[in-house]
């Protein structure tokens, strides 16, 4: 497909509403089922499913309680708390799953699975449409806020043969992005003007990140579920209590995933920060406070925090991200507390699995994924006026012959030189020359390797025979020589036995669980 033919890549404007009940987040609308019923969601590159809130999760709660989980609802007001099934025509249900959608950090729940209708923005914007899609309804309060899935792994259930296609996918299989990559940046509510959210499919926005000294690229983790993992060699911070502090004692292997809002980094980590900025620890939530006299003091001084990212010591080849106090001055309201609590966004994480950096990051940070090439990469972002160029780059596929098919390289390549039909016909007879060479040099190397070890075989048969023979004399017995038909050996077929080391390894297949009755999703 030539780059005329490409689509264009799908950027998917925010809603302008700031949502969260552990922060104030940036989200974007979608439509599901018909006729439509609306929903404020966050993206998540931790699955692949499309999550909105179910009206038993409001049950028992205040009247705001679907509004305040992103909930436009239709006409009717029970709608208001959650989306309604049987209100749609196009709803197929499958049945109530685990979403697994974090389990390690306790983000998950029970959802409502089937398949409808979905659509991007309000459905007055006429954004892309699909059918059929994976959509689950979560009661359970922790998945707070509705979730769009980045990953485009298929969606696989312990009853189903055949592994569902996901929405992103679909979009590319459909040839409505021109690659499976997206870019995002979480925006930012502390800025003056506030800054929204950007998330673009198969592209991305060159006005809303600096680009990184030596477009530094980070491979994927071999691992489908934690793909965007990266070194954190440093974390700095300056005009902090006690000056310029390091709050990291060694670097860290660590999960990029803004499906949650926090911090999630080893305890003396946490116990760093607590010291620098005067945090007190929340035995109840988990959670990091910090009190009014604090919090003004900090707002005073505006320290900021730098991390230092690398999967290499090499400073050179390390990409350094600055979040200000700003950032980490983050509210939690209900259900986590019945009045809002200003609190510091850092989580004690239990394991080195659980090392994550959430969405608090990505306010600072411009992340581009490209799952076609395996990589990502890492910028600082930008808040440009309203007013300001915004351009929009593409990402091809690596199969198609593009020049817009990676994030802008310094680097650039002279345009191929033509040959003529001398030339041409000089390099192929000095090609076939070279091959009937290498041809002749192998057959003479092969054949002298086995002469030699055709002879190795035979001076050592001769002198245990030679010894067996004397042996045999000196008893008596009588002797007699075996001789291979060809004079050397007849090399037989190696096989394994079961449990020995000389077994293939099979690939790795999801697995299929329950656990209180519930269908686990793997």
């Amino acid at each position: 497909m030539s780059e005329a033919n490409l689509p264009a890549p799908i950027v998917f404007a925010p809603s302008e509403r700031w949502d969260g009940h552990d922060g104030s987040w940036s989200t974007f609308d979608i439509h599901v089922g018909s006729p439509p019923q609306s929903f404020r969601v966050l993206p998540s590159p931790a699955t692949g499913d499309i999550y909105i809130p179910h009206p038993q999760g409001c049950e028992n709660s205040t009247g705001d309680c679907g509004q305040r989980r992103g909930v436009y609802g239709i006409d009717t007001v029970d709608s208001k708390s959650g989306f309604q099934p049987n209100a749609s025509t196009t709803w197929h249900e499958m049945g109530w799953y685990d979403t697994l959608l974090r389990e390690d950090l306790n983000y998950t729940g029970n959802g409502l699975y089937g398949q409808d209708t979905v659509g991007l923005q309000l459905p007055s914007l006429n954004g892309p449409v699909l059918e059929q899609q994976i959509v689950a309804a979560v009661a359970n309060k922790k998945v707070f806020i509705g979730v769009f899935g980045l990953s485009p792994v298929p969606a696989n259930f312990s009853d189903f043969n055949n592994p569902q296609p996901v929405f992103f996918k679909v979009l590319k299989d459909q040839n409505k992005i021109p690659s499976l990559s997206y870019a995002y940046t979480a925006g930012a509510s502390y800025k003056t003007p506030q800054s929204f959210a950007s998330l673009t499919l198969g592209g991305y926005v060159t006005s809303r990140f600096t680009p990184n000294k030596g477009n530094i690229t980070y491979p994927f983790d071999p691992d489908d579920e934690r793909p965007l993992s990266v070194s954190i060699q440093s974390i700095t911070t300056n005009t902090s209590f006690n000056g310029v502090r390091s709050l990291l004692p060694e670097p860290i292997y660590i999960n990029l995933d803004f499906t949650v809002p926090h911090f999630w980094l080893p305890g003396p980590v946490c116990d760093n920060f607590a010291s620098v900025f005067g945090l007190s620890y929340d035995n109840t939530t988990s959670l990091y406070l910090i009190n009014s006299t604090t919090h003004a003091e900090l707002l005073k001084r505006n320290p900021s925090i730098n991390f230092g990212l690398g999967n290499t010591p090499n400073p050179d080849e390390r990409v350094n991200i600055v979040l200000p106090y700003a950032a980490f001055d983050l509210e939690a309201s209900w259900p986590w507390y019945e009045n809002v609590t200003r609190y510091f966004p850092i989580r004690r994480a239990e394991n080195k699995s659980q090392y994550t950096l959430g969405r608090t990051f990505l306010q600072e940070a411009y992340l581009i994924a490209d799952y076609e090439r395996g990589n990502f990469s890492l910028h600082q972002a930008r808040f440009p006026a309203s007013t300001e160029k915004r351009q929009i780059v593409s990402i091809a596929s690596p199969v198609e012959e593009s020049s817009v098919s990676s994030p802008p390289s310094s680097v650039t390549t002279p345009p191929p030189k033509r040959l003529n039909g001398g030339m041409i016909a000089g390099i192929a007879m000095g090609v076939v020359v070279f091959i009937v060479l290498c041809i002749g040099a192998a057959v003479w190397a092969m054949r002298r390797r086995r002469e030699r070890s055709r002879r190795a075989r035979a001076d050592a048969h001769d002198v245990a025979l030679g010894q067996d023979r004397k042996a045999a004399e000196a008893s008596g017995d009588e002797v007699h020589e075996l001789k291979s038909p060809l004079g050397e050996e007849i090399a037989g077929e190696v096989k394994c036995e079961l449990g020995s080391e000389c077994a293939y390894e099979l690939p790795s297949t999801p697995q299929n669980y329950e656990l209180d009755g519930t269908e686990r999703r793997t």
